[in-house]
């Protein structure tokens, strides 16, 4: 019933789907309250990973700045399209602060914080996601701004490129 994203490595996308009480590993499979989606296999000895290495986070809010930040820190790199270049200075000091905070806990070390700062790009330009594996909408709740986004995405995307969105509720 719930898709739960787990990192197999850097370069992988994985879903984890708990059904009934059987796991699935899919990737990229979307679970719902019906029957495990098409050609799910229990335990997920044979499942076939999509490579991943560039995700697009469209949105700028604590929602989006949060994905950016797990992203940045798990190895991918990150495009975080926001409306103006206010939104990206502000994400961008928002990300540093929180890694600053992990290096000073003892979390992460300086080295993994700049790593995890140098995968973060910020743009304005929905082109310069084109060249991402994944996106992830992480915008308002108002269903006329994630069509307008995802038809935008669905534009300039690439061939095999996953579309994702949050939701708040």
């Amino acid at each position: 019933r719930y898709a739960i994203p787990s990192f197999a490595a850097p370069g992988t996308w994985n879903f984890t789907v708990d059904y009934e009480g059987e796991r699935y590993e899919r990737p990229f499979a979307v679970a719902s309250s019906g029957p495990p989606p098409a050609g799910a296999v229990p335990n997920g000895d044979d499942a076939v990973t999509r490579p991943v290495q560039r995700v697009g986070v469209v949105g700028s809010g604590t929602m989006a700045i949060g994905i950016a930040e797990v992203f940045c820190k798990a190895g991918y790199d990150v495009v975080l399209r926001a409306r103006g270049t206010e939104q990206i200075d502000k994400a961008r000091a928002s990300i540093s602060r929180s890694l600053e905070k992990a290096v000073v806990r003892g979390k992460i070390t300086e080295s993994e914080r700049d790593d995890a700062l140098g995968r973060f790009i910020g743009s304005t330009s929905f082109d310069d996601l084109a060249d991402c594996d994944l996106f992830v909408g992480a915008t308002v709740e108002e269903l006329s701004v994630k069509q307008a986004i995802f038809a935008t995405l669905d534009e300039i995307a690439k061939p095999g490129a996953i579309l994702a969105t949050t939701t708040s509720s």
